[in-house]
């Protein structure tokens, strides 16, 4: 039979349709038969060919990384529009960060209630495609931070004891009298001095971060016993800077002729 009239190859593919390949010299021939060719000609010479791989990536290696990087972007593109991507990421996101490192964020998120801090040991894109992909995961970190937040914010805080401020070094106690508004009164001061000290030594607060907690210190000492609108106290500073005490500026008695 003329191969211009086959309707089928010797292996009964039909000659149709997908299947039928047409050559450089224009012949008519089995696409399914040419690729079963190819693959047990792959399976018999496997060594060669990684052998020759190698030896082009040696010998090339600027190609075979312009390569590489252009089968992932073409890899990233296929993914993001099958929506199988996040971030460059697939749902294999979990093996590549690792059953430690994810349990390690949880930790971090449970002691500092930052999502930053979990985003620097994951991964910010990392993290995105956890979210993507599991958004249970992402539901239990998100509340675990706000637990925590919330902790913080509505932790009452107890005076500390008159001697915690003389365990604290001089260093910590310079940067939180420096954070301290000085325009309150002495007593009050001192309260949420000691207050800050005990947070820090505690842990509950970070060295790095009391320029921030400062005003929740401020705002409890008020809730406590401090009258914001109440008499001013004699002890207290008479001026921002300086230790003159307002008693100190008194020259005559209310009383007095």
């Amino acid at each position: 039979m003329p191969k211009a009239t086959k309707t089928h190859c010797k292996h009964g593919h039909p000659l149709e349709g997908d299947n039928l390949r047409i050559t450089k010299a224009g012949e008519r021939t089995c696409r399914a038969c040419h690729n079963i060719n190819a693959r047990n000609w792959r399976e018999a010479n496997r060594e060669q060919i990684r052998s020759s791989q190698r030896e082009w990536r040696a010998t090339h290696p600027e190609k075979y990384k312009e390569t590489q990087r252009r089968n992932g972007r073409n890899r990233s593109r296929r993914l993001r529009a099958e929506g199988k991507a996040r971030n460059g990421y697939g749902p294999n996101v979990l093996s590549l960060i690792g059953r430690e490192t994810l349990s390690s964020a949880f930790e971090t998120a449970a002691q500092t209630g930052q999502m930053t801090e979990v985003q620097v040991i994951v991964g910010k894109w990392r993290w995105g495609a956890v979210r993507f992909f599991y958004p249970k995961i992402a539901a239990q970190m998100r509340k675990i931070v706000f637990e925590k937040k919330r902790q913080l914010r509505v932790e009452i805080i107890k005076p500390a004891a008159p001697a915690i401020i003389r365990v604290a070094s001089l260093d910590l106690l310079d940067r939180i009298n420096a954070v301290v508004p000085r325009g309150l009164p002495k007593d009050q001061r001192d309260d949420i001095i000691s207050d800050m000290v005990e947070a820090v030594l505690s842990g509950r607060v970070r060295i790095n971060a009391i320029a921030e907690h400062v005003g929740q210190f401020v705002r409890a000492s008020y809730r406590i016993d401090h009258n914001k609108f109440g008499p001013l106290s004699l002890d207290m500073p008479a001026f921002q800077e300086g230790e003159t005490r307002l008693v100190e500026t008194i020259s005559r008695g209310l009383w007095s002729e």
